[in-house]
């Protein structure tokens, strides 16, 4: 479902129940925006060079692209960098060049700082943590901050009896962390664009 049907939808619930809307809006302006996502640096590799981190950058490019209204922001695809890969070498860039190059206003940018595919204080589950720090400049503006934030997943989460449409039982430390990535970057993306509270509690896509 799109967002602005998936909006619409939440908006005439809300009026039918005789409430207000609690659509939850980006805390940056992304009304007609284009942003690239840069694949995450970790513990152990650079940007653009870790697997976990190229797997969220993809998974938080692919939900905007799904989810947001086509009026918000638009989502410049993993792809174009590895073709702009082969041409030069983008980690000599600097954010604002990249951006240039790709025609991007914003560029997202972060970091995994813990991943664990296995937690000590469990027993009998397989269950992974990720902690990650997300950041957006805006290049337009002389690459001001716009959004910062840390931010902590658990796969399956269950705290809130999360499971986001994957079956964990009995799955591998490496499904874990296949699971953990893609459920950060579906949350992480929630950021971008125009939602209701539920959307955060179940996978869109």
């Amino acid at each position: 479902m799109g967002s602005r049907l998936r909006i619409l939808v939440g908006l005439c619930a809300a009026l039918l129940a005789g409430c207000g809307s609690d659509l939850i809006e980006p805390e940056f302006d992304v009304m007609g925006k284009t942003m690239v996502v840069v694949p995450f640096k970790s513990w152990d590799a650079d940007y653009f060079d870790s697997e976990p981190g190229i797997a969220i950058a993809k998974a938080i490019t692919l939900n905007v692209k799904l989810n947001a209204d086509a009026e918000e922001l638009k989502m410049i695809d993993i792809r174009v960098l590895e073709k702009l890969d082969e041409e030069q070498d983008i980690r000599k860039l600097s954010w604002h060049d990249l951006a240039s190059e790709v025609g991007a206003d914003y560029v997202c940018y972060g970091e995994i700082l813990d991943l664990q595919t296995r937690l000590s204080t469990d027993v009998a589950l397989l269950r992974g943590k990720l902690l990650c720090e997300l950041t957006v400049i805006d290049t337009t503006r002389d690459d001001r901050v716009v959004f910062n934030e840390n931010e902590e997943f658990l796969f399956p989460d269950v705290r809130t009896n999360e499971f986001t449409g994957y079956s964990v039982i009995g799955k591998t430390e490496e499904d874990i962390e296949r699971g953990l990535v893609s459920h950060a970057g579906w949350r992480l993306a929630l950021n971008f664009y125009s939602h209701f509270p539920e959307d955060a509690k179940k996978r869109i896509r």
